[in-house]
């Protein structure tokens, strides 16, 4: 009895180190990844050999707010360079030169600084006060009006 004891526990013993030795099979199932169409200026995702979703992303800029004014900041000035708009409008200015522009104007809410507008890119305001507005490209002679009218039909 005694002898069959200890075979017992020496089985038991040996199970035990071969079940510490063994690394468990990783369980191999992928991971579904959705399938949704492609929006525009993005790329699809794809998994990678890892079983990890990459998703290459191309940015693209959002669109202008419903019924924005765009000006155009060209190497000789802006176009238009005058414009009137009713109160609540997005304008935006889309740098088309090849330098970077500053963009400020003045008017019934005090002077503001948009910032650089580097080249091939746009930053916009929203005016919400009623007045006269002056901007400029600073470092340039390029100089223009912004009217906004209380008039939403303008």
């Amino acid at each position: 009895m005694k002898r069959m004891s200890g075979i017992l526990t020496v089985a038991v013993v040996a199970s035990i180190m071969i079940a510490g030795c063994v690394q468990p099979e990783e369980n191999m199932t992928a991971s579904p990844v959705p399938t949704t169409p492609a929006v525009a200026g993005t790329s699809p995702t794809v998994e990678t050999s890892a079983g990890t979703p990459v998703t290459n992303v191309t940015e693209t800029p959002p669109l202008p707010p419903i019924g924005a004014k765009t000006i155009s900041i060209t190497g000789s000035g802006f176009s238009p360079d005058v414009i009137t708009v009713p109160v609540g409008t997005t304008v935006i200015w889309t740098n088309d030169a090849d330098t970077n522009q500053t963009i400020l104007f003045t008017g019934p809410t005090g002077s503001v600084d948009l910032g650089v507008v580097e080249p091939g890119n746009s930053i916009s305001y929203t005016f919400t006060i009623a007045g006269h507005y002056a901007y400029r490209a600073e470092g340039t002679e390029f100089l223009g009006t912004i009217a906004v009218t209380a008039d939403a039909t303008v």
